[in-house]
């Protein structure tokens, strides 16, 4: 989709792809991947992998069924408000979610930071141009973001050592100053360190 909210690929026949690719790679893989996580105890990684799957499924089928003449699915220029209201609803919730990786590491929290601007530009593109196409731009930034995430938690865990850093949050408080230590002088007297 960036590709063609930049201008760098044809419209029709991005949006067709787009549909294949995300229904398989970013719906079912990303549902997939949620059933893993859940099983792994990551509360927030089946949260949000069901989520973006679940949309990358309904855009998937929204857009094939609306190409193949479904009647009654209408597409973005029918029904802008429809997209806009949830582009919105899934920028607020990708809020949400950025919330919770204030406690994970700065990797994370630069893609959903990014993706929770992208979901706002693009409801505000379907009404103004010019922001698709800085959505488009922003989209890029975020893929690339995400992708070095991806990257870096991989091999740190195939290496068992941090190789690409993620920037790690601190989550336990700063350690408190150790008393002050008492001895005594020469002439036996307590002094305080």
């Amino acid at each position: 989709m960036t590709g063609a909210n930049t201008a760098l690929t044809e419209d029709g026949a991005t949006q067709h792809r787009v549909a294949c690719y995300g229904l398989m790679y970013g719906g079912l893989a990303q549902i997939m991947a949620a059933v893993y996580e859940m099983k792994r105890g990551s509360t927030f990684g089946a949260t949000t992998f069901y989520t973006y799957g679940g949309y990358w499924v309904g855009l998937s089928l929204l857009t094939l069924l609306h190409d193949g003449g479904a009647g009654g699915v209408e597409g973005a220029q029918a029904a802008p408000h429809v997209d806009q209201m949830v582009l919105v609803l899934y920028g607020v919730l990708t809020v949400i979610f950025f919330g919770a990786t204030l406690r994970m590491n700065r990797a994370l929290q630069a893609v959903f930071f990014g993706l929770a601007v992208l979901h706002f530009l693009l409801a505000i593109g379907l009404t103004y141009p010019v922001a698709r196409h800085v959505a488009g731009w922003w989209g890029i930034g975020v893929s690339l973001t995400a992708t070095y995430t991806g990257v870096a938690e991989l091999y740190n865990e195939v290496y068992g050592r941090v190789l690409i850093p993620l920037g790690e949050v601190r989550t336990e408080p700063a350690a408190a100053k150790p008393p002050a230590a008492e001895i005594s002088d020469e002439m036996g007297r307590e002094c305080v360190v």
